[in-house]
C-alpha cells in the first residue's frame, strides 16, 4: 500500500493542482467532459508541446544517430504513430517537418476534446509553432512548413483503439513511430504481426521504456524484486514485462527485422536482490536496459 501511495504522490506532485483535482475525481468514477478538458489542458504535453520532439532528439543523440535524417524522412510521407496519446504525440512535429499525412492510434484518444477549439484548437495554436521552433534550433538548414490549426486538420486522422483498430482506408504508411508505447501492449505477438503487416517497405522507429513506470529515480524497483505476474497483478498490468531482445525477437518472428539499440543502461539501479524469475530468463546486461530504440532505419554514418 505504501509503495502505491508513493507512486501516486510522485505523479501528483509533478502536476498543476487543477490536473490533480481532475485526475482524482476521474479515478473515483466521477467523470465529465469538463474534467476531461481540465485534464487535457493541464497535462504535461499541453505545457510542453515539443516534448515528443525532444524525446526523439535525445534518443537519437544517445544512440549516436542523426536526428535530422529521421526528420527529413517525414517530408511528403504518411506517418503513423502507435500510442499517440490524447494530444497527438508527434503529430505537430510531423506536420511542421512536412509530412503529407499523420495517423494517430491510441486507446485514450478523445476526438471530441481534440475537435474542441478551446482544447485541441488551443493546443495546436501553441504546439505547431513550438515544434517548428524546436526543429529550426536543432536541424541545420531545415525548412519547416507553415502550418496552422485549420490547415493541419485535413492532414490528420485519429482512431481510438490499438494498432489493430487503425483506419482500414488509410493511405500507404511510410513511417511508423511510437514513444513509450510498446511496453504497455500485452498481446504483443498479435500487435507485432499487425505492425509487421502494415507494409513491407514501411520504416519503423520505436522508443521503448523498460522501466517499472513507477519511480524515475528507481526504474527497476519492485519490478525485478518479484515475479512478473506478481508485479503485473499489483500494478494492474501497467507494463508487459518484455525485455529488449525478447521484443525484437517477437518482431522478427512476425516478419519485421528491427535493430535493437540500447540507449540507457543502468546497472547501478538494479535492486540488490533480484527475483529468480528474472535472473533465470535474462542476463544482468539485459535487465539493466532502461530505454532502447527498435528501428529498421539505415542511418548514415
Amino acid at each position: 500500500m505504501f509503495s502505491k501511495l508513493t507512486a501516486y504522490y510522485n505523479t501528483a506532485r509533478s502536476l498543476p493542482l487543477p490536473a490533480v483535482f481532475a485526475k482524482a475525481l476521474r479515478k473515483t468514477g466521477f467523470d465529465s467532459y469538463t474534467l476531461q478538458r481540465i485534464d487535457f489542458l493541464y497535462a504535461k504535453e499541453f505545457q510542453r508541446p515539443e516534448k515528443a520532439a525532444k524525446i526523439l532528439f535525445d534518443a537519437c543523440k544517445l544512440a549516436g544517430v542523426d536526428f535530422s535524417y529521421l526528420i527529413r524522412l517525414m517530408r511528403d510521407k504518411t506517418v503513423l504513430e502507435i500510442g499517440c496519446g490524447p494530444h497527438g504525440g508527434t503529430m505537430p512535429l510531423a506536420l511542421v517537418a512536412g509530412a503529407k499525412n499523420y495517423i494517430g492510434v491510441d486507446p485514450l484518444f478523445n476526438e471530441q476534446l481534440f475537435s474542441d477549439i478551446a482544447a485541441g484548437g488551443r493546443y495546436l495554436e501553441t504546439a505547431l509553432p513550438e515544434n517548428a521552433s524546436f526543429l529550426r534550433s536543432n536541424v541545420p538548414g531545415i525548412r519547416t512548413q507553415d502550418v496552422g490549426p485549420q490547415s493541419a486538420m485535413p492532414k490528420v486522422s485519429f482512431k481510438k483503439g490499438g494498432i489493430s483498430q487503425r483506419p482500414t482506408d488509410e493511405p500507404h504508411v511510410d513511417l511508423v513511430v511510437s514513444i513509450s508505447c510498446l511496453e504497455h501492449i500485452h498481446d504483443f505477438s498479435k500487435a507485432a504481426r499487425d505492425i509487421a503487416n502494415i507494409s513491407k517497405d514501411t520504416i519503423h522507429f520505436h522508443i521503448v521504456n523498460f522501466s517499472n513506470h513507477l519511480y524515475k529515480d528507481r526504474p527497476f524497483a519492485e519490478l525485478y524484486e518479484m515475479p512478473m505476474h506478481e508485479f503485473s497483478k499489483k500494478w494492474k498490468g501497467n507494463i508487459n514485462g518484455l525485455r529488449m531482445f525478447e521484443m525484437a525477437k517477437i518482431f522478427e518472428e512476425a516478419g519485421l527485422a528491427l535493430n535493437a539499440i540500447p540507449l540507457d543502461m543502468q546497472a547501478q539501479a538494479l535492486p540488490t536482490s533480484i527475483a529468480p524469475w528474472w535472473t533465470e530468463r535474462y542476463s544482468q546486461d539485459e535487465l539493466s536496459i532502461r530505454t532502447a530504440i527498435l528501428t529498421n532505419i539505415d542511418f548514415p554514418n
